[in-house]
């Protein structure tokens, strides 16, 4: 897990990338965030405990843009939280992230003050070290849901409130967040490509369809759009595609083929131990059945072998109390157990401590 969240903080990094998120989740696709007005941003920051202690914690991605408007430069800061699972707690997740940010924002232009005024010779107390000139830095984050479950968790702050008096409703804080989410723009791949200019839409699309495995094999089987190697890379760790992704792959019906190949080989060694364990094996999955073929006949003939091997002593078992029940002298049934399985003495006496 820890290698696929830091694959996808690295593929969803990338500024053109980044942008897309952003343009799809806040304006509907249109192009108004650029790449090359992005600047990543320091993730880390600090917070202390109830016992002063400080300590680290980051956001997935941070990142600056710089735009002109009327000769003027504006900067805004943008967040984007990658998610594979649903999070109930997102909007305080995410509320934290900006308001530490805009606390640090806080205290760097403080201590700036701080430091003019020491140089200057003029006095200043840190209720003074924030004037009323001084502005926050915009923070807006959104969230790239990346999991098969339905998203259904609060996307705003007072959905998270327990009722209480309707007459202070109005002055509750509210904060809310974007969420691109597998259900964005339904289940019509052109619906998608309207409003994504890059192949994060694709990604985000086959989050969907991974909902229904046949659903995702089918669609990926037959999916032949050239697609770049990070892209499918990023692809097979969002799918738990357990291949290695390969310079010649360059669509999902490749890494498809590749994968069945994966699947034929681990169904042989499958269908071989679960044949042991039954005497037959049905495929679990499609991509595998062919490799499991050989598999299962293997199985069955090691798994009959076995069950015979086993009722044989199940049965021996039984006669030995059958003839105990009987009076049998121990000496007797001995050399029955001996004689009728071709057993030592040794192994013979074993098997009657067994059915005593």
């Amino acid at each position: 897990m820890k290698n696929k969240d830091l694959y996808a903080r690295t593929y969803l990094g990338q500024p053109e990338i980044f942008a897309d998120a952003f343009n799809a989740a806040l304006f509907d696709g249109k192009p108004l965030i650029k790449p090359e007005n992005l600047t990543p941003v320091r993730l880390a920051h600090h917070k202390s405990d109830e016992k002063g202690l400080l300590h680290e914690f980051r956001r997935d991605l941070l990142m600056s843009m710089t735009i002109m408007r009327h000769g003027s430069s504006l900067l805004t800061l943008l967040g984007l939280e990658h998610q594979t699972a649903v999070d109930y707690s997102m909007v305080l997740r995410c509320l934290n992230y900006d308001v530490s940010n805009w606390m640090e924002q806080r205290q760097q232009t403080m201590s700036r003050n701080m430091e003019k005024a020491r140089q200057t010779g003029t006095p200043m107390s840190p209720l003074e070290a924030y004037r009323p000139q001084d502005r926050l830095t915009q923070v807006v984050t959104i969230v790239v849901y990346l999991g098969q479950k339905p998203w259904d968790a609060p996307t705003n702050l007072r959905e998270m409130f327990a009722p209480g008096p309707e007459e202070f409703a109005e002055f509750l804080p509210d904060y809310k967040i974007r969420v691109l989410t597998p259900d964005a723009y339904g289940d019509d791949w052109n619906e998608w490509k309207l409003h994504f200019e890059t192949e994060l839409g694709k990604v985000i699309y086959y989050s969907r369809k991974a909902r229904d495995r046949n659903e995702l094999l089918k669609y990926a089987g037959s999916d032949n759009d050239i697609m770049k190697p990070q892209t499918i890379r990023m692809l097979c760790e969002t799918l738990d595609v357990n291949i290695e992704p390969k310079e010649e792959i360059t669509t999902m019906c490749q890494a498809i083929q590749e994968l069945k190949q994966e699947w034929r080989l681990q169904g042989r060694e499958e269908g071989r131990a679960e044949g042991r364990a039954e005497g037959r094996v049905e495929g679990r999955e499609e991509g595998r059945l062919e490799g499991r073929a050989e598999g299962r006949l293997e199985g069955r003939e090691e798994g009959r072998a076995e069950g015979r091997e086993d009722g044989n002593r199940e049965s021996i078992i039984k006669m030995i109390g059958y003839m105990r029940k009987m009076h049998f002298p121990e000496s007797e049934i001995l050399k029955f157990v001996m004689g009728a399985n071709d057993m030592t003495s040794e192994q013979a006496s074993k098997l009657l401590n067994v059915g005593i």
